[in-house]
């Protein structure tokens, strides 16, 4: 399985980037020097070549991705036999997991985006992209796949006055709407009602909503016809729940629209869950899920239909750390849900980093004495040269012999015999791309969070990191291989939950905008002083990682009112 060696480059801890950090002073003079260079003087419409000194460099492209490096893309065909060529990185997000989510939005396409048996009529998408050629038409948007009318009589399509729903919405018409949940929704503990819906016009709340940068998001589809004398659904708004959804697939795309087409994809991983039937719905239905909507919502934008997106070709298709001994306690619920371990290892890994003691607290390692120390000495500030320690594994049973120095070739920095570090292995389905490879399980590793967080241009990767606490003591057992340690050492004693990224530029005031899963070994596992100079030994010669051949300093643990209650806090199956 590791027979073909990753292209591993050097990562950073996920939560040292140094762009979070904020911006280096810059001196007037440096200005100065900087706008005489670029030939400002007098020329104050003229563009500079280069970054202006003391600007943040914003750590995500927002350029749309091309085809072929893309997540699959999604309207997908879902009819029999139909077939697709890539292979995702992200995990597929289950029905319970969705229903986790907060609801953010509610809008609907004009006919349906995906194809199934029950929609598959294409009269209308044919007339309109024969007359666009491939520009929007003035006025109107792009019809999707219809259910049949061939059935219908003359009454069931007599023409109904809408009220509430706007543009091109009839009697006869499919529309797919789009339930869409997502962990960025707004914040649940703001209401008495912890399933209380706070919806929004759009997808911003569901892309960067609460300032989250890597948002899960589920978008539910339905299609619905509007037919004279169908059933009657007095709640179209959750109609996904309501109406039932018992024919459905579930699969990795992306966000659709008529924006996107087989040349410009979506930088948005999604998971799908789509019913194949097609439900008959009465037109009073229909207007009262637009009088919902508005009256209820304020959601007046999405009024109207929104035009589909072709179907995608082929070939697209397919706050921590947290105290975790008994009896420690959490305030917060929280809006993500949390990857299961198979969920975690279908997602590639991109990056091998260890801190200076363990950043979680269990039972097995809870020895705060280096960290209250260096905190003591710091007063706050971080000590030239040094990393912030935290917790370790107890030394009280360790003779002299185990705790003999150990002259290490390839690991730098403070790493020493009797000490513990968390090894921290990051999952991310933006890894980069295993189509490229031979080998589907190969690691493909890129530069910490720039790897983890917006590899291949995708803007809301899932990211699990496994955190595993090694001892270094002489004569304790030999692994080979711990840049997988978690699979080849094992992790029975684990638990998974909802956090966010650690390390030291964090703290209790200042806090990451990424969501975390985190699955956390409670033991402490004592390895050779061989054993962890390999690890550097591999990550060095094997993947050129030499930045993370150094500790990275520990966070400090974060007040209860801020990590995840303890009823999210699950054994790790």
């Amino acid at each position: 399985m590791w027979s073909r060696l990753p292209n591993l480059v050097t990562g950073l801890a996920l939560g040292l980037a140094a762009w979070s950090v904020g911006v280096d002073a810059v001196t007037c003079g440096e200005l100065k020097t900087f706008y005489k260079n670029e030939q400002c003087c007098g020329q104050p419409t003229q563009e500079v070549s280069a970054p202006v000194p003391g600007t943040a460099a914003c750590p995500y492209s927002f350029a749309k991705p091309a085809c072929s490096t893309a997540e699959p893309q999604t309207p997908r065909d879902l009819t029999a036999g139909a077939v697709g060529s890539m292979t995702p990185k992200a995990a597929t997000l289950t029905d319970d997991q969705a229903n986790f989510l907060p609801l953010v939005n509610v809008h609907f396409h004009l006919g349906a985006e995906h194809k199934t048996e029950a929609y598959s009529d294409d009269t209308d998408s044919i007339a309109y992209d024969a007359a666009s050629s491939g520009r929007r038409l003035a006025g109107n948007v792009r019809p999707g796949f219809m259910c049949s009318k061939s059935s219908l009589n003359a009454n069931q399509l007599a023409a109904y006055n809408f009220t509430y729903c706007k543009g091109d919405v009839q009697v006869g018409k499919s529309y797919e709407i789009h339930y869409v949940h997502s962990s960025a929704g707004m914040d649940n503990n703001a209401t008495d009602d912890m399933n209380a819906d706070l919806l929004a016009d759009g997808l911003g709340g569901a892309a960067n909503g609460r300032g989250l940068l890597n948002p899960m998001i589920v978008v539910q589809g339905q299609i619905f016809q509007i037919v004279n004398g169908a059933a009657t659904v007095d709640d179209m708004l959750h109609g996904w729940t309501v109406v039932g959804h018992d024919n459905s697939v579930m699969y990795p795309g992306s966000t659709t629209g008529q924006s996107h087409d087989n040349e410009v994809c979506s930088p948005y991983s999604i998971t799908w869950h789509v019913d194949k039937d097609c439900h008959q719905v009465s037109p009073e239905s229909f207007d009262n899920l637009c009088k919902q909507m508005s009256e209820a919502y304020g959601m007046y934008a999405d009024l109207y239909p929104h035009g589909s997106r072709k179907l995608g070709w082929v070939i697209q298709l397919c706050k921590t750390p947290r105290d975790l001994t008994a009896g420690a306690v959490g305030s917060m619920t929280p809006k993500a849900a949390t990857l299961t371990d198979d969920q975690a290892n279908f997602l590639p890994l991109v990056n091998v980093h260890f801190h200076l003691g363990a950043e979680h607290k269990t039972e097995a390692y809870s020895d705060d004495t280096d960290s209250i120390a260096y905190d003591a000495a710091s007063s706050g500030r971080r000590l030239a040269g040094n990393v912030r320690p935290g917790f370790m594994c107890s030394k009280s049973s360790l003779n002299a012999n185990q705790l003999a120095a150990y002259n290490f070739t390839y690991c730098k920095g403070d790493v020493q015999v009797g000490k513990s570090y968390e090894i921290h292995y990051v999952h991310s389905s933006a890894g980069m791309d295993n189509n490229a490879t031979d080998e589907k399980n190969a690691d493909l590793l890129a530069d910490g969070l720039g790897g983890a967080a917006n590899g291949r241009g995708l803007l809301n990767p899932m990211i699990v990191v496994q955190g595993q606490i090694f001892q270094i003591v002489n004569g304790a057992a030999t692994v080979d291989d711990m840049l997988h340690g978690w699979t080849v050492v094992g992790h029975d004693n684990s638990v998974m939950y909802p956090g966010s990224t650690t390390g030291q530029s964090h703290d209790n005031e200042v806090c990451s905008p990424y969501s975390i899963t985190w699955h956390v070994d409670k033991d402490c596992h004592q390895v050779s002083p061989e054993s962890f100079d390999n690890l550097c030994k591999q990550m060095s010669e094997a993947y050129g990682m030499y930045a993370d051949l150094y500790p990275h300093g520990s966070r400090k643990l974060v007040s209860s009112q801020y990590v995840v209650k303890s009823e999210f806090v699950k054994p790790l199956a």
